[in-house]
């Protein structure tokens, strides 16, 4: 187990568990796409990520709340492999996000993801962020409790 260093913000209540991440250099040679698994304890937030490039956060369990600055995003329900409902919407007022769906966000909006259930929100995030554009929530260099080895 490795912590996140003390020079990182620490957002109570959120863990991240990185899981692997790697660069598909045919189509994003600037940018690293990782995966880590968020837990979100009961009320906790991330109040503001930015993206270099874009994410998409499934909740395996709980519900979610993702708010973003600008545009629009796909909410996505999944049933296996098959999308069941897909729909774009405007999440500047917050779009709800249930256990089992997924919300895909593009490059540029900010956006912040708060947990809106009873108990405890886990998500699985897959980020592309810039290389060397510094941390950010998902890319478990902050409230980590695993992180890749050298």
């Amino acid at each position: 187990m490795t912590d996140a260093g003390d020079d990182v913000p620490q957002f109570e209540g959120v863990t991240t568990e990185y899981l692997s991440n790697g660069v598909i250099a045919e189509v994003a040679p600037e940018h690293v796409l990782e995966l880590v698994r968020v837990t979100l304890a009961p009320g906790a937030s991330v109040p503001r990520e930015d993206l270099a490039g874009g994410a998409l956060i499934y909740v395996e369990r709980g519900a979610i709340k993702v708010t973003t600055l600008s545009g629009t995003t796909e909410l996505l329900s999944f049933q296996g492999r098959s999308a069941l409902l897909t729909q774009s919407a405007d999440c500047r007022n917050g779009c709800n996000v249930a256990q089992g769906e997924s919300i895909a966000l593009s490059a540029a909006p900010a956006y912040a993801v708060a947990n809106t259930g009873d108990g405890e929100a886990v998500l699985h995030v897959s980020a592309l962020t810039q290389k060397g554009a510094g941390t950010t929530t998902w890319s478990c260099d902050r409230n980590c409790r695993t992180m890749p080895q050298s």
